[in-house]
């Protein structure tokens, strides 16, 4: 039977684990971008997608009740800087690259909209 060496490893001097993957095609494909999320009251920007979507959250469960519109907001991926001037017009961003992320909104909204319940909105 033989023995075996167990001080034989050696540093494999590959440049796969330094690889400096900022330089990679796919990263340097990638374009500038931001989100942008609004509702029927109030929109805001980040670079930040979480960021976000917590506020978004947080300002419904906040002024649910007095404000019905802030039930249902949107999110928008803007293939844009932060900083470039575009229009909003009903409460959607006006450029040609932008992807939508998706649409929230409270289950009482979602009845509304079915029709299965009856609010009487105030303005």
């Amino acid at each position: 039977m033989g023995t075996r060496k167990w001080n034989t490893w050696r540093l494999d001097n590959t440049s796969s684990l330094w690889k400096d993957y900022s330089k990679s095609p796919e990263v340097l494909e990638r374009k500038p971008h931001h989100y942008f999320g609004s509702n029927v009251l109030v929109w805001k920007t980040s670079e930040d997608l979480l960021e976000l979507l917590n506020f978004f959250t947080e300002y419904s469960d906040k002024n649910r009740r007095q404000y019905f519109g802030a039930q249902r907001f949107s999110l928008w991926k803007i293939h844009l800087p932060k900083d470039a001037p575009y229009n909003i017009d009903h409460y959607e961003p006006i450029v040609e690259d932008k992807e939508l992320i998706g649409t929230w909104c409270t289950e009482e909204f979602t009845a509304w909209m079915k029709g299965e319940i009856d609010i009487k909105l105030t303005g």
